[in-house]
C-alpha cells in the first residue's frame, strides 16, 4: 500500500478501536470484566436498627440485589478478608444481617449479608424468619447454576469494597451453603475464588421433592472443593438430614480436603437463625457464630493455626 494511502488509514483505525465497545475488546484480549459497583441505598424498613450501611449491586442481567455492610477498619485503604452472608431458600432476612454484625464484631473483617434472589423459594417456611424484600432481584432458581451470577456479582462486589485483594470467604444457610460449596467446587472466571465456607445446615444432596434446584449438588462435586469448609447442622433437622452432612464430610476426609464439622443435638434446621435474646435455641447461634468467627480467624490471621474438629457435638 503507497505510503501516503497508508498514512489516511491509521488514524481512521484508531478512531474505530476507541469507538469499540470496551466490554468487547475486553472479550477478545481476555480480560476479566470489572466487579460490579456498590451503589448507597437507603436501609429496608425494620433494619434502622442494625447499624449496618446498605447498598444496591447489579447483577449481569440487569437485576439489582440489597446487601448490608459492617467495616470497622480504621481506614478504607486497609486490606482485610471480606466475608458474605447468604440466606437460604425462605429468603433475605434481618435475622442474616444479625449474623454479619456479630461476625463483624468478632473477626474485624468486612461482613456483608445479601439477597441473591428476591422473596421465598417454592415451599419454604418464613416463620422462623423476619423477611427483607430485595426489589429488583431475580427470581428464586435454587442452588443452580442459573443463581450463580447473582452471587458472584454479590461476592466480587463486596470483595472489592475490602481491598480487591483480600480472602473472600462466605457464610451459607440451606441453599445459601449449597450454591457457596458449589462455587468453591467449581473455576471462577473472574479468578476470585472462594477462599473458605461455613455451611449451616446445607443442602448436600438433592432435595427429594424439588431436585431441579439442587444441581450440581456438593456431594457429587466434593472432589473438586478448592476451599476449607467448616460445617455446621443440627442432628435433628428434618429438612436438610445431618446424615448427608455427615456422608459430605467423609467424603471430603477421603478427599484429604480440610474440613471441621459441629453437630448440635436436638437441634433442627434453622436454630442458627434464633438470634433473639433469651431464645431457648439462642446458644446455636452464639455458638455458631464464635465457631465462625475463629475459623474464618484461623485461616486468615497471620500466625494462627487451625482446629480440627470431627463432628464433635455443639
Amino acid at each position: 500500500m503507497p505510503r501516503r494511502a497508508l498514512s489516511l488509514w491509521i488514524p481512521l483505525l484508531v478512531l474505530a478501536m476507541l469507538a469499540w465497545p470496551a466490554s468487547t475488546l475486553g472479550f477478545a484480549a481476555g480480560i476479566a470484566a470489572a466487579p460490579p459497583a456498590l451503589t448507597p441505598a437507603n436501609p429496608p424498613s425494620g433494619t434502622e436498627g442494625l447499624g449496618a450501611t446498605w447498598y444496591t449491586v447489579p447483577t449481569p442481567e440487569g437485576r439489582t440485589l440489597l446487601v448490608a455492610i459492617y467495616d470497622t477498619r480504621p481506614s478504607p485503604d486497609q486490606a482485610v478478608p471480606a466475608i458474605v452472608v447468604l440466606h437460604g431458600t425462605h429468603g433475605f432476612a434481618r435475622q442474616y444481617v444479625q449474623i454479619a454484625h456479630d461476625l463483624s464484631e468478632q473477626t474485624g473483617y468486612v461482613l456483608a449479608a445479601g439477597c441473591w434472589f428476591d422473596g421465598a423459594g417454592q415451599g419454604a417456611d418464613t416463620a422462623e424468619i423476619t423477611p427483607i424484600r430485595c426489589p429488583g432481584g431475580p427470581e428464586f432458581a435454587g442452588a443452580t447454576q442459573h443463581a450463580w451470577p447473582a452471587v458472584r456479582a454479590l461476592t466480587q462486589a463486596v470483595r472489592q469494597y475490602a481491598g480487591g485483594t483480600a480472602p473472600l470467604a462466605i457464610f451459607g444457610h440451606d441453599r445459601g451453603a449449597e450454591v457457596a460449596l458449589q462455587l468453591a467446587s467449581s473455576s471462577d472466571p473472574t479468578g476470585a475464588g472462594i477462599q473458605a465456607v461455613v455451611a449451616s445446615s446445607g443442602i448436600y444432596t438433592a432435595v427429594p421433592r424439588t431436585p431441579d434446584y439442587d444441581t450440581p449438588t456438593p456431594l457429587s462435586l466434593a472432589d473438586s472443593l478448592a476451599a476449607p469448609v467448616l460445617i455446621l447442622h443440627g442432628q435433628a433437622d428434618t429438612e436438610a438430614r445431618f446424615s448427608n452432612a455427615a456422608l459430605y464430610y467423609q467424603q471430603l476426609q477421603s478427599a484429604n480436603k480440610p474440613a471441621q464439622c459441629v453437630v448440635y443435638p436436638r437441634t433442627g434446621h434453622d436454630a442458627m437463625l434464633r438470634t433473639a435474646p433469651g431464645d431457648a435455641q439462642g446458644h446455636v447461634f452464639a455458638d455458631g457464630v464464635r465457631r465462625s468467627a475463629a475459623f474464618f480467624k484461623g485461616l486468615f490471621s497471620e500466625g494462627a493455626g487451625q482446629q480440627i474438629l470431627d463432628c464433635i457435638p455443639g
